[in-house]
């Protein structure tokens, strides 16, 4: 009976990630803010790794990477290595050093977000281009970490709320 919950607890998350990476890629569903769209997917790994063990959250790290990069055009791995680590973290920084509450979603959502943008900004275009591209981090990467880390609210509220409910099937 516990391995059938356990089973529903990951089908579930692996269906709300896989809807939520479907969100994020739907061209037009989201108002452009200074010409991007939010990252959906970053916020909602780490909400729901503030909630599981430090080896589920990678692992959910792992997987969300995974789907964001077969998505895109980039590098397979370069985002899942990134949310796999920043999702263990924010896991065991819960665990050990914080409070699993709303100000800290706010702080470990926001850093992954800014940590994932600025990796992603340097990799692909600082050094791959002669000039440094400062006019694409301050007018494109970093509205989109504004715009994403709106929803790290509903997230994180939604990551609570489906942990008490996960909670009462065990």
């Amino acid at each position: 009976m516990i391995k059938n919950k356990m089973y529903l607890k990951w089908g579930a998350l692996f269906f709300i990630f896989l809807f939520i990476h479907v969100l994020q890629s739907t061209p037009g569903l989201f108002p452009q803010f200074f010409g991007t769209t939010p990252v959906l997917i970053i916020p909602a790994a780490v909400t729901v790794s503030m909630f599981l063990r430090d080896a589920e959250a990678a692992a959910v790290g792992l997987c969300c990477g995974l789907l964001w990069d077969a998505g895109g055009p980039y590098l397979l791995g370069f985002n899942a290595l990134i949310l796999m680590a920043c999702c263990c973290a924010a896991s065991l920084m819960i665990t050990y050093l914080m409070r699993n509450n709303f100000l800290s979603a706010l702080i470990l959502g926001t850093g992954t977000l800014v940590l994932q943008a600025l990796l992603w900004w340097f990799f692909y275009h600082v050094i791959w281009s002669s000039r440094i591209q400062v006019s694409l981090l301050l007018y494109n990467v970093l509205p989109r970490v504004a715009y994403s880390a709106v929803f790290i609210v509903p997230f994180y509220f939604g990551a609570r709320y489906l942990n008490g409910k996960l909670d009462e099937l065990q």
